[in-house]
């Protein structure tokens, strides 16, 4: 973790996360859930010196946390078997090796709250990433059998209450830690968890064109401040065709930057172009974050893009992809592709900050910026000034 984190210093970062395996009892996936005391194996100096180790580097410091889950193996489960969900006479479905919390209690609410206030308390930790990968199973309460007054077992709603009235603590008692909703599909995406956190996963999948369609259909709903996107090695699921470190780096930049790879097994000429891309972003993410969003084309395009304006409009950034044939050849040979901007004024120059190129608005907005794709240049990132 300390190799791993003096590499993302050097890159960039701002902030390292820990995730799964830091607990007690937790060599794999089969335990250790509902136990959340640092593994003092794991951390022989301690968690507190680790989390100042990497603080020394510069960076925050985040912490990656499930507390409705629970593993049968775990003490949680051994003194209290009854905050489980389960319905009486049926057995117990195990999803990922775990069983889910009863929410819905308010001795279980306030075991959460106590667990987190523990940990926000003890260590540095300025971000907490709340995760959910148990869906809801033989969703019942000890005491209340299958068949029992439908309003008893509303156990959905009570659910969602209590996971609310956590996360309203959570803003209350600890104002200055960044929170992320996080599940595998983005199952919390929903303005109710939107307006308690600050940012939200949107897919446990990360591939460059899987992500990329996932993002599209987010950016229809939600601003990008909100959508937290990886840089990762992960291959594609849909789209399993290579894409460059630049159409992955590209395509996080559209919301919030992170990295999700073994950075340590990146080479030197990789590391050197994620670092340009890192200091690109924090030139620009204001833009990003806060600019009003325009979605130029769609991925099922040959290229594709997102706008961003600035409130004021004087200044846009667009990032583009090349979506189509991997050699990048044009649909007309000779001929840059373009995409068409929105919302320009036609009267206006806008000055490509890299390159100087000046375009008129009407030109953007008519002809369109222009992208010569090449099978080593798959995505790019544009700033425009307005004069």
């Amino acid at each position: 973790q300390l190799e791993l984190a003096k590499t993302a210093a050097e890159l960039g970062a701002e902030l390292f996360v820990v995730d799964d395996g830091w607990f007690t009892g937790r060599p794999d996936d089969t335990g250790g859930l509902g136990d959340w005391d640092p593994d003092p194996a794991e951390f022989p100096g301690g968690f507190d010196r680790f989390v100042e180790d990497v603080r020394a580097l510069g960076m925050d410091f985040g912490l990656w946390v499930e507390p409705e889950g629970i593993s049968p193996r775990s003490r949680l489960y051994a003194e209290h078997p009854e905050w489980v969900y389960r319905t009486e006479g049926r057995p117990a479905t195990l999803v990922r090796n775990q069983l889910l919390l009863d929410l819905g209690r308010e001795d279980v609410q306030d075991f959460v709250i106590g667990t987190l206030d523990r940990l926000l308390g003890s260590y540095a930790i300025s971000y907490l990433k709340w995760d959910m990968n148990r869906p809801p199973t033989e969703r019942g309460r000890p005491g209340h059998p299958a068949g029992a007054d439908p309003e008893r077992q509303d156990l959905d709603a009570g659910h969602v209450a209590g996971y609310l009235r956590v996360l309203d603590h959570l803003r209350t008692a600890h104002p200055h830690v960044t929170v992320e909703g996080c599940a595998g599909g983005g199952a919390r995406v929903e303005h109710a968890t939107v307006a308690r956190t600050d940012v939200m996963w949107p897919s446990d999948n990360t591939a460059p064109m899987d992500r990329l369609r996932i993002q599209y259909g987010y950016l229809h709903a939600h601003a990008p401040h909100t959508m937290s996107s990886w840089v990762t090695d992960a291959p594609g699921v849909f789209d399993p065709r290579p894409r460059s470190l630049a159409f992955r780096f590209v395509n996080s930049i559209a919301g919030v930057l992170g990295i999700g790879a073994d950075i340590r097994h990146w080479t030197p000429r990789q590391r050197a172009e994620a670092t340009e891309w890192i200091a690109r972003y924090k030139e620009i993410r204001d833009i990003v974050h806060h600019g009003e969003v325009s979605l130029l084309g769609s991925p099922d395009d040959p290229t594709c893009g997102i706008q961003y304006e600035e409130p004021g409009g004087a200044r846009l950034v667009v990032t583009a992809w090349n979506t189509g044939p991997l050699d990048g050849a044009p649909l007309v040979p000779g001929r840059a592709v373009r995409l068409r901007l929105r919302g320009l004024r036609p009267d206006a120059v806008y000055t490509d900050t890299a390159t100087g190129t000046r375009y008129g608005g009407a030109y953007l907005i008519h002809s369109g910026l222009p992208f010569a794709w090449t099978a080593g240049h798959d995505a790019e990132l544009t700033v425009l000034a307005r004069q």
